[in-house]
């Protein structure tokens, strides 16, 4: 503002500039500008004429749309679940101007939700909300983030710290926490998760953010899906290792070409070969029956199931 004002002194105008505002229902406008100088009849400047425009709408629509570019790269590179959730709600907050963020979690088969992860700006440590939140169990049904699990929809509320059916409230009136968004996040048909978003201005409802907030929670809800059916298979993937390497029996795996691949300890006693004798070589080289080999190998190419088929395997000695 006082380089505006000296050049308005120097009779310069001052071309376009954004200022923020705060309108009287104590909403946060952003204004362009542009301030001219007004001269006399003998050339002196004895005032100035401004020009404003609001252009909260616009600024608004340029924050979501990098916020959803930046969000929908962040979870196509993301590796673990709530360390790419905690950049994503940081995304959120600083692109869009929230001051915290949550991202409630289903117990299991439980109708309770509690904070998976928790993100909240470095201009102030809200320790006491961030306490209450982190020890808070959300019931399906029960304050904003319970009311959104239970119908499923994005839902506003204009100022969680005066809302006495909300949980958390008086921690976030304590903290200066009073706007709030809250969307769920769902995983085929059933919402499991709920993204729940704050501010210290009582926000009022946005078209735009509504229609482009369930985009990002079912953006959110396919990661999270894709991360732990990827988890689940290699959860299974070990518990069939083990099976096998542990198993009292022998087994061995064969590729399409019949070349051995893997045998567990059991059938190299049984057959009493070491490791390095029998990985990597054809099969047919340890049964003692060629025609029978050649038929099992045709009967699995044609992917056939076997059970109990007799063969002769030669002992290494």
């Amino acid at each position: 503002l006082r380089e505006v004002l000296e050049r308005v002194r120097e009779g310069l105008p001052c071309d376009q500039f954004t200022t923020v505002r705060r309108h009287k229902n104590g909403q946060t406008l952003y204004i362009s500008k542009r301030v001219s100088p007004i001269h006399d009849a003998s050339g002196e400047v004895v005032g100035a004429s401004a020009i404003d425009r609001d252009i909260s709408q616009q600024r608004a629509s340029e924050r979501r749309r990098n916020a959803r570019l930046a969000i929908t790269q962040q979870l196509a590179q993301g590796v673990g679940v709530e360390e790419t959730v905690e950049k994503v709600l940081a995304l959120l907050c600083m692109g869009l101007e929230w001051d915290a963020a949550c991202f409630w979690r289903r117990e299991d088969a439980e109708e309770t939700m509690r904070c998976a992860v928790l993100w909240q700006t470095a201009a102030r440590d809200r320790q006491v909300w961030r306490q209450a939140t982190l020890s808070t169990e959300v019931h399906r049904g029960r304050g904003l983030a319970g009311e959104a699990w239970r119908q499923g929809r994005s839902l506003w509320g204009s100022d969680v710290g005066r809302d006495p059916g909300e949980p958390l409230s008086a921690a976030a009136r304590e903290d200066d926490l009073h706007g709030a968004f809250v969307c769920p996040v769902s995983i085929g048909e059933k919402v499991l998760r709920v993204v729940e978003l704050l501010s210290h201005e009582m926000q009022r409802p946005d078209d735009d953010f509504l229609e482009m907030m369930p985009t990002i929670g079912g953006q959110i809800g396919q990661f999270v899906d894709r991360r732990e059916a990827e988890r689940r298979l290699q959860r299974s993937e070990k518990e069939l290792s083990d099976f096998f390497d542990n198993a009292a029996i022998g087994l061995h795996w064969v590729g399409p070409d019949g070349t051995i691949l893997r045998a567990n300890q059991a059938e190299l006693d049984l057959l009493g070969y070491e490791r390095d004798e029998y990985i990597g070589r054809h099969i047919a080289e340890f049964h003692a029956d060629e025609e029978v080999i050649d038929d099992l190998l045709a009967r699995l190419a044609a992917g056939e199931q076997l059970s109990d088929y007799p063969a002769r395997l030669p002992c290494k000695d």
